[in-house]
C-alpha cells in the first residue's frame, strides 16, 4: 500500500479486538486514529473513500478487499485515497453446522451495530479536520448496517 496519490493507495482503520467474537460484547474501548494520521499526511486530500467490508471477513480478507476497491476506483479514474474500516466480523461459521453459523450471524450483527457509532465518530473527526472535502462511503453486505 502506497502513500502517494496517483498510485494505489489504501490503508486500514480497525476496531478488531474491540469485541468478543463469541458474545459480541465490547472488551476494549479505544480511540481510533484520525484519517489524516492513517494516511500519514498533514493536508486534507480533497476527497476520501471509506470502505466497510461485510460479514465473515478476516483481517487479511478485509485488507485484500480494501486494496481491490482502491484498484477499482483508480481504474475508473478516481485518484483518491481509500481507508478500509476493518471490524470483528469473523464470527463462527460452518457450512456443516447451521446452528453455529446462525449464532455467528447473530453475533456479527451485534458487533456491526456496535461499530456504527465508532465509524460515525471516525467520519465526524474527518469532517471536522477537513470540512470542505468530499467523503465517499462504500459498504458491502453487513457493512451497510453501519450507515
Amino acid at each position: 500500500m502506497n502513500n502517494t496519490f496517483g498510485q494505489t493507495h489504501s490503508d486500514i482503520v480497525s476496531t478488531r479486538g474491540f469485541f468478543n467474537l463469541n458474545s459480541g460484547s465490547m472488551i476494549q474501548e479505544r480511540e481510533l486514529p484520525s484519517a489524516l494520521s492513517i494516511l500519514q499526511i498533514n493536508n486534507c486530500p480533497g476527497e476520501l473513500a471509506i470502505y466497510v467490508h461485510g460479514v465473515w471477513a478476516t483481517k487479511k480478507i478485509a485488507n485484500e478487499q480494501t486494496e481491490r476497491v482502491s484498484l477499482s476506483l483508480e481504474k475508473a479514474g478516481y485518484d483518491i485515497p481509500v481507508i478500509g474500516f476493518s471490524w470483528d466480523s469473523n464470527t463462527a461459521f460452518s457450512v456443516d453446522d447451521l446452528s453455529l453459523s446462525e449464532h455467528g450471524w447473530k453475533i456479527a450483527k451485534i458487533i456491526a451495530n456496535s461499530n456504527g457509532p465508532l465509524l460515525g465518530n471516525f467520519i465526524q473527526q474527518f469532517n471536522d479536520d477537513c470540512p470542505n472535502d468530499k467523503l465517499r462511503i462504500i459498504a458491502h453486505s453487513l457493512g451497510r448496517g453501519f450507515i
